[in-house]
């Protein structure tokens, strides 16, 4: 009953928040773009020359059996709520005996890989995507391809590490198990570098196996994310940089018509925000990305409703200063609430202030 209460309170909330989306905006000059593909206006979206202000979600259809099962079930479910673009993992690295997850490792299983080691691919997996692709368009929705994932749940960079010959990146010792010294080769090791744009020219010049289109030529790919969460050390911002560089201009060479984020999680200091700022101008980065989980996150200081939309507008004066459009691209509060708040009212916080404070897209 009560999960009934929350899907029920979600479908208002985010019926509000589409409405609210329709608001705000600032300008700035449209890249050309193929007929029905997002593109970018300015700090919004646009399709065809008209705007493009969405929900979003991430939905899990990727790597459990269960979920994958299901993915036609929750994408129709998505799409009767009004979702109209969900995230999903366009990567995994490894099989049952290489990296793991730093915890719960039955919550991850490694049997669905798109690479099992440097010179196999899993077609499986790009099959099952392609399915994940066109059912999304046969609901009317976009699909946004997360490329690489900075932690272990799914392999991620530490695995890129191990193929390349350097070990110990992977680390139970330390924080979420990375030891962050030895992960920030990924961004300049020429070989973790290789494998990576092998991947992304995999994705990129695919043909669906379900649709017969390219995946370049697809219009209901909303586009690329280069990276999940890409840490970086205080100091060395312009390794990480320099890797957004030289993907996101070898992804344009690929596919010149999809918009790419760079997968920055967001910033907590002054220092961090100019970087944050120089990473989404790059040339061909198209809108900046966010995440922001209060709980989980304790060095943004979010502990109210009130803080939250603070935060929100603050990063949407940053995206407004360097003219992209701002996606709050992960979010969420568990069903208990957090600091004595409901998680409706957290999530009527996330919604509201993005709404109003003109953020392109939310997707919880």
């Amino acid at each position: 009953m009560r999960r009934t209460a929350l899907v029920v309170a979600a479908s208002w909330l985010i019926a509000s928040a589409a409405v609210l989306f329709l608001l705000s905006s600032c300008d700035r000059v449209s890249r050309r773009a193929r007929p029905q593909f997002v593109a970018t206006e300015g700090t919004r979206f646009v399709v065809d020359g008209k705007p493009f202000r969405f929900v979003g979600a991430n939905v899990a259809v990727m790597y459990r059996d269960d979920d994958r099962a299901r993915m036609p079930e929750t994408l129709a479910r998505a799409a009767q709520l009004g979702i109209k673009v969900v995230r999903v993992w366009a990567s995994g690295e490894g099989g049952p005996n290489d990296v793991q997850p730093i915890a719960d490792f039955a919550d991850w299983p490694r049997n669905h890989s798109f690479r099992v080691k440097p010179g196999e691919w899993n077609e499986a997996e790009f099959v099952f995507l392609d399915r994940v692709i066109a059912e999304a368009a046969r609901q009317g929705m976009r699909v946004q391809l997360c490329l690489a994932n900075w932690w272990r749940d799914t392999g991620g960079v530490t695995q890129y590490l191990r193929w390349a010959g350097i070990n110990g990146a992977d680390d139970d010792s330390y924080p979420f198990g990375i030891n962050n010294k030895k992960a920030m080769q990924f961004y300049t090791n020429e070989t973790a570098r290789q494998l990576y744009r092998e991947h992304i020219e995999k994705i990129a010049t695919r043909r669906n196996s379900i649709t017969g289109i390219l995946y370049r030529d697809d219009s209901s790919i909303f586009g690329y994310e280069l990276i999940n969460e890409a840490q970086c050390l205080t100091g060395r911002w312009a390794e990480r940089r320099q890797w957004l560089a030289e993907m996101s201009a070898f992804l344009k060479s690929l596919d010149p018509d999809h918009l790419i984020a760079p997968g920055d999680w967001g910033y907590r200091s002054a220092a961090e925000r100019r970087e944050w700022l120089l990473d989404h101008n790059l040339p061909n980065i198209d809108y900046c990305d966010v995440h922001i989980y209060p709980r989980e996150d304790k060095d943004s200081f979010v502990i109210s409703p009130k803080a939250l939309g603070e935060f929100i507008e603050n990063r949407v004066a940053a995206a407004c200063s360097i003219n992209r459009p701002l996606v709050l691209g992960e979010f969420g509060v568990s069903v208990n609430g957090y600091e004595g708040v409901s998680q409706m009212e957290w999530f009527r916080g996330y919604f509201e202030a993005a709404a109003s404070d003109g953020a392109a897209a939310a997707m919880f």
